[in-house]
């Protein structure tokens, strides 16, 4: 579902849904494709570049993180990167990678 949408559209468009519903309707098509299936690989790329790769360490220190200090600076923090710009950038990078190398990087996650 991820690759249906090309270059149709971002994981970044959906970041403010009531805008992108005003601004860009047509977009709208692609929402599960982008809020569901891609932030699925979103959220495992993130805990990939975490410290300790662990799913479960995510959801005890990202989410006390997004409340302290707000989803992008969180983001930047528990995934090691400057900014969500090069969060994004890595994230297109890791999905235009062949899905052997997607599902490698599934497996090295730890519980």
């Amino acid at each position: 579902m991820v690759q249906s949408v090309g270059d149709n559209a971002t994981m970044k468009d959906f970041e403010d849904v009531e805008k992108l519903e005003k601004q860009q309707p047509e977009l709208k098509k692609y929402y599960r494709h982008l809020a569901y299936d891609t932030g699925v690989w979103a959220v495992a790329l993130a805990i990939h570049r975490s410290k300790s790769q662990s799913v479960k360490a995510y959801t005890k220190k990202f989410y006390p993180m997004v409340g302290r200090l707000g989803w992008q600076q969180a983001l930047s923090r528990y995934a090691n990167v400057r900014d969500t710009r090069e969060f994004y950038q890595r994230f297109e990078q890791f999905l235009d990678q062949p899905i052997g190398m997607q599902i490698k990087m599934l497996e090295e996650l730890k519980p």
